[in-house]
């Protein structure tokens, strides 16, 4: 005859012993709370960041949510809309836009286009910088764009190089961030607030600081071929799709608590991702268009946000809203770091454990061709150059 068997109340859970009841912390599980989450005893507490708005104790709205809308790009074109996919109207031509990004302060807008090996930008708004064009020689394959909206630059993963490069937004200097440890390249998010960088890479998700230092897998198991990849930076959470297994999952930024959002024939070719709130929007080839869904509540929520059977290859898709892009203090300050010419905004590890990024700092980098100097701010010209085409980033400074 067997024994009894302990149970816990609720906000509490059962201890290795099986008979003694230890808290429960309800933030490690996935679905308490939208966006910041406190665990108290035997409880939790949800809080939102700022510009939201608490409803219902966990949930967080953002203000204007009608303003909300969505930047797409497939091969002839880029495409801006609502939220809900009307009004829609194409405000760039193309011949492979395939990477889009957006730098709302700055009211800046830039797409890729992988048959021209170009990126271009243009105001995202009427008015304002008049845009301009980045290209590099050789053979270039501008997949995917990310901006970091904090220390105002532009990254960019290069399909066809196997790297990430990073530029000022006006193309002045340019320098390698990620040379190595990358495959296939299909798409880069980035949490400047956090001072990292991740990369759908094949069959895996790279997590690296944004100077391209301490690059590590976050996502490698059932994963075969990541098409897309974006950053909630303030739940810190990664959300990925595979374009091959079909389906659309998340983890937190150091690869744990994996949650699967959707799968199978309702998510049956997706392209890439973003989300904004509760909602992850995808664009899939198969559906030619524009897909959105809870990510709580899964395929009971999915939605038809727009279609088109001139889509054939749709690609990079970003959320437009004042709050898309939180705010936070430059750590290149107003005389950009001291380094005389790029200041990248990374993270900077803690002292007692190397692999976990305990604050906001920066590197000074050199553009292409130069060389960082002894002092680590300062950068001298190669003579040699040889067959070195990729200077890389050098030691860190604080």
């Amino acid at each position: 005859m067997n024994g009894g068997q302990c149970y816990c109340p609720p906000g509490r859970t059962l201890s290795n012993d099986n008979r003694t009841c230890s808290d429960l912390d309800e933030c490690l599980e996935w679905g308490h709370c939208d966006q910041l989450c406190t665990n108290t005893d035997g409880s939790f507490t949800c809080s939102c960041s700022p510009g939201y708005t608490l409803m219902d104790r966990s949930r967080c709205s953002a203000p204007n949510i009608g303003t909300l809308e969505l930047i797409f790009a497939h091969d002839r074109a880029v495409v801006r809309m609502s939220s809900h996919g009307q009004d829609s109207r194409v405000i760039a031509n193309a011949t492979g836009a395939s990477g889009i990004a957006h730098h709302y302060e700055r009211n800046l807008l830039f797409w890729s286009d992988t048959k021209t090996r170009k990126v271009q930008s243009q105001p995202l708004n009427d008015g304002g910088f008049t845009g301009s064009d980045l290209t590099l020689p050789g053979t270039w394959a501008p997949v995917a764009l990310a901006v970091d909206w904090i220390g105002d630059k532009l990254y960019v993963a290069d399909l066809i190089g196997q790297k990430v490069d990073v530029f000022e937004l006006d193309g002045r200097w340019h320098a390698v961030v990620l040379g190595s440890n990358l495959t296939s390249p299909a798409d880069i998010a980035l949490d400047p607030t956090s001072g990292l960088m991740f990369v759908a890479d094949g069959g895996q998700v790279l997590r690296a600081h944004m100077d391209g230092t301490h690059v590590r897998s976050i996502v490698s198991e059932a994963a075969y071929k990541a098409s897309g990849v974006t950053a909630d930076v303030i739940s810190k959470r990664v959300f990925w799709c595979d374009s091959l297994l079909d389906y659309i999952e998340t983890v937190d930024y150091d690869g744990q608590h994996r949650v699967m959002v959707l799968r199978g024939q309702q998510v049956p070719s997706p392209s890439r991702l973003a989300i904004f709130e509760n909602r992850v929007y995808w664009t899939d080839a198969t559906k030619q268009g524009i897909m959105s869904v809870d990510k709580y509540e899964g395929s009971s929520s999915i939605q038809s946000i727009f279609k088109s059977k001139d889509i054939r290859e749709p690609r990079a898709i970003v959320t437009l809203h004042k709050l898309s892009q939180p705010k936070a203090a430059n750590p290149c300050g107003s005389n950009n770091g001291g380094c005389s010419q790029l200041c990248i905004v990374t993270a900077i590890v803690g002292s007692e454990d190397k692999s976990i990024p305990s604050s906001l700092g920066y590197r000074c980098a050199c553009h292409t061709g130069w060389q960082l100097a002894a002092d680590l701010r300062n950068c001298y010209l190669v003579e040699e150059f040889l067959m070195l085409s990729l200077i890389h980033i050098s030691e860190p400074t604080r």
